[in-house]
């Protein structure tokens, strides 16, 4: 991540949001600023994010201050600090353990994640009014947080295989509907047809073998026959709507085959760079 301010930055004056939450992930992703439990990673200016930036600059040999001005010596020494930190470090999702949380943001509660491959929506507090934070791992114990890292891994590969393999069944019976749908719309098409061809009255003369009799029998076959139609043609269109919604679940079932594809390689990825012959 590198910050970008919108505007300078202070304690009292005028401030933004997205500047408020740069700050206060970069400081937490460099160990310096830990979110309140009650609030996450909002934007409010509280005297402990101050307090956390002045840390920072007492270490890097800065002059502190209740303010942060766009492109000034802090923002360049944060940027820097950020990007050495490196990609590899890890972190513990943390969240605020309410009913606001999102679903996907509660389910990786207690998680590890790696700075260098964020998940999806991004890491916490960079999704849209996300409040959740990193807890930053120590790294005097890198084997234990690395093996923890790979179980977290292998667990979310064998989530996301169960999923495609879910997914794939779904498809396949999504699939056979729509070949069934498919199948009856093509007889019923066949048997509009025959029906309105046989309806049609004696190209030639117009009159039935039969005499008047024979005619009128004539008629009340054809009306039979149009009603048929008639009936046929709603059952033709109860198919179509049905096939075109099959054919709507078909392409959503696609989608998210993808994006699962998608999340496997990721992870498959992040074993490769953090876990050495973790696939064997």
């Amino acid at each position: 991540m590198t910050i970008h301010l919108i505007q300078p930055f202070s304690v009292h004056g005028r401030y933004d949001d997205f500047d408020t939450r740069q700050v206060k992930r970069a400081l937490s992703r460099l160990g310096y600023y830990t979110p309140d439990t009650r609030a996450g990673m909002d934007e409010n200016r509280r005297p402990a994010l101050f307090a956390a930036l002045n840390a920072f600059r007492r270490d890097k040999g800065l002059p502190e201050s209740d303010y942060l001005m766009p492109f000034d010596s802090t923002v360049y020494a944060l940027n820097a600090a950020v990007e050495k930190h490196g990609n590899a470090s890890r972190y513990v999702w943390r969240t605020r353990k309410d009913d606001r949380v999102r679903d996907e943001h509660a389910a990786r509660e207690g998680r590890i994640f790696v700075w260098g491959f964020p998940p999806e929506g991004g890491h916490p507090g960079e999704d849209f009014n996300c409040r959740c934070w990193p807890e930053e791992i120590a790294e005097h114990k890198p084997e234990r947080d690395r093996d923890r890292v790979c179980l977290d891994l292998m667990n979310a590969h064998n989530e996301v295989d169960a999923k495609i393999q879910e997914i794939q069944k779904q498809l396949s019976e999504i699939r056979n509907e729509i070949s069934s749908r498919e199948e009856k719309i093509q007889a019923l098409e066949v048997q509009i047809r025959d029906l309105a061809v046989a309806s049609v009255p004696n190209p030639v003369t117009g009159k039935s073998k039969l005499g008047p009799l024979g005619a009128i029998a004539d008629v009340i076959d054809a009306a039979a026959k149009i009603y048929q139609i008639e009936q046929l043609r709603e059952e033709l269109n109860r198919l179509e709507k049905e096939l075109k919604e099959f054919e709507r679940q078909e392409a959503q079932l696609e989608r998210e085959m993808a994006a699962a594809h998608k999340r496997r390689k990721d992870i498959e990825e992040q074993s490769r760079v953090l876990c050495q012959n973790f696939y064997g």
